[in-house]
């Protein structure tokens, strides 16, 4: 069967992603965005071929958080300057 993340018994994606707006005030960012929690919601972020040389070439969360977690938090990529920024002309 397929992953799926299923948010707090029912709440629909647009609650979860609304409930998050103050934080997203605060840094000018988007945290959470409605389309991207739906595509988890239903399962369509999920990679299950596992004959695919990229899934498997994959590591652990953990074994990269222990490779890089000294960096972690060290410096802020903003997704709308990543995004949605417009570009210089």
């Amino acid at each position: 069967g397929r992953a799926r993340v299923v948010p707090a018994r029912g709440v629909p994606p647009r609650l979860i992603t609304a409930l998050t707006q103050p934080i997203n005030w605060l840094t000018g960012d988007i945290l959470l965005d409605t389309d991207d929690l739906g595509l988890l919601c239903d399962g369509l972020t999920v990679a299950d071929d596992p004959a695919d040389p990229r899934i498997a070439a994959r590591r652990s969360l953990f074994d990269w958080i222990d490779a890089t977690g000294a960096d972690l938090g060290a410096t802020y990529v903003s997704s709308v300057d990543r995004y949605y920024a417009a570009f210089p002309q």
